[in-house]
């Protein structure tokens, strides 16, 4: 670790992002929470007041969301009182540092040029800069997750069990943040044990994933106790695997709520007293939707590729957090600077990656962790759902396949103009130009819907 000390790009990879950060936290001064933020902020004021973790205040959910972001915002009360600058100002410094991790980390997988290029891209790209000043879990727990994953890398290269133990119990942290990791690193495990086969690094990453669970047993004991039942962190598991596995095909293509469905669950949930028990919701969630799987499943794999579109469709967190009212008042120079800013680049971004990624050499074993992190998160995206908002862990790695591709650009041109005579060519070129069509084809859903919506509200 003492090398990349002296490495002058990290000091300036953070002062550089750790000032477009500060910015965004310092000029926007009219912040009003918005949906699940209001729940995490409750939880916290919550055990500050002596009463314990309820997340969802109307309805008493005392697991409902993951606990480690709302551990975090206490932690920042406590010190600092009820201060949503405090928070955005310490997440602005997280995220400045987790830069740092990216370009450290991608370093092991992709050689120092391009990590240093993708971290610079990261740096600035606009999702990363907005979370460090959204209320939301992503900064954390990707701070968290990249720490993480740094000290694991180090770990499998040699280095001694304190990173290996430092890493495990990073990975428990950052689940406790977002429990949607929590399987991840047991994938980890198959992949050596089937892939690799290598005994030493076999019986590290068991270590790593043991240590993880290890972290959440605290949490997993208190469920129990408040809630009479095994809950790993937190129930909202079973709602979010029906939320998009109960529709008709129109709700699917326009990513809308099938109210109806929902309020069907709700009923069934709902106990002699009116309550609405959270486990119980759970349970009939995860019974409505699996019944629905078995009775459409030309639907549900329709949904399941709807929802790889989602993942890397359009960026909107800005404009979907504006449109909620976060920002309060923004004025309309500052949107005609935001507007282009926070809405074009993923559109020259993902190309780029898909090129980079195409055409990189992939026999890099810490490079393959990564492809089994994209793997994962697409599994997760196809069997229940995910939008633009979670593929952020897989954002610097984005950056990094772009940056590949712009500095070998010359190199990737002639291979794709040789592809008329070289069979393997041919082959990348297709492979390349097929991805960037479907999620060109999600684009263009995305546009029209968003079209319909317009039409729709005049």
């Amino acid at each position: 670790m003492s090398r990349h000390l002296k490495d002058k790009t990290i000091l300036y990879l953070f002062i550089a992002s750790l000032v477009v950060r500060l910015f965004l936290v310092f000029i926007h001064t009219d912040v009003k929470l918005v949906h699940e933020m209001n729940g995490y902020d409750y939880a916290a004021r919550s055990m500050l007041a002596g009463k314990g973790f309820v997340c969802v205040e109307e309805r008493g959910y005392r697991a409902f969301l993951p606990p480690g972001y709302s551990f975090f915002l206490a932690g920042v009360y406590w010190l600092f009182g009820h201060s949503f600058f405090a928070v955005r100002f310490i997440q602005a410094i997280l995220s400045a540092l987790t830069v740092v991790f990216a370009y450290i980390l991608t370093k092991y997988m992709f050689g120092e040029k391009v990590a240093k290029l993708g971290a610079w891209i990261f740096a600035f790209y606009p999702q990363s800069v907005q979370f460090a000043d959204l209320m939301q879990t992503e900064t954390v727990f990707l701070f968290f997750f990249l720490l993480a994953m740094v000290l694991f890398v180090r770990s499998l290269r040699g280095a001694s069990w304190k990173t290996l133990l430092a890493a495990g119990l990073l990975f428990g942290v950052s689940a406790l943040v977002r429990s949607i990791i929590m399987f991840y690193l047991p994938l980890i495990v198959g992949f050596f044990l089937i892939f690799k086969r290598d005994r030493r690094m076999i019986k590290k990453s068991v270590l790593v994933m043991l240590l993880m669970l290890a972290v959440l047993v605290p949490w997993t004991i208190r469920n129990y106790v408040v809630l009479d039942a095994f809950v790993p962190i937190n129930t909202k598991a079973g709602w979010d695997f029906f939320q998009h596995n109960h529709s008709d095909i129109y709700y699917i293509i326009r990513n809308l709520s099938d109210e109806p469905g929902e309020d069907e669950a709700d009923r069934l949930a709902t106990d002699e007293n009116g309550h609405i028990d959270e486990l119980k919701l759970g349970k009939v969630c995860q019974r409505l939707a699996l019944k629905w799987i078995v009775q459409n499943p030309h639907i549900f794999i329709f949904k399941g590729v709807r929802m790889q579109w989602n993942l890397y469709s359009m960026e909107r967190t800005f404009f979907v957090n504006l449109r909620q009212g976060y920002y309060g008042h923004v004025p309309k120079w500052m949107l005609l600077i935001a507007g282009p800013y926070m809405g074009l680049p993923f559109l020259l971004l993902l190309p780029l990656a898909v090129i980079g990624f195409v055409y990189m050499k992939k026999d890099n074993l810490y490079f393959r962790l990564i492809l089994v992190l994209f793997g994962y998160f697409s599994a997760i995206a196809f069997i229940a759902f995910l939008f633009y908002r979670q593929r952020y862990p897989l954002v610097p790695f984005l950056c990094c396949f772009a940056a590949y591709a712009i500095l070998r650009r010359k190199e990737i041109l002639a291979d794709i103009k040789s592809a008329a005579s070289d069979r393997r060519a041919r082959k990348r070129a297709i492979i390349a130009a097929s991805l960037i069509a479907f999620f060109a084809i999600g684009w263009l859903i995305d546009i029209g819907m968003s079209v319909a919506t317009l039409l729709d509200t005049f």
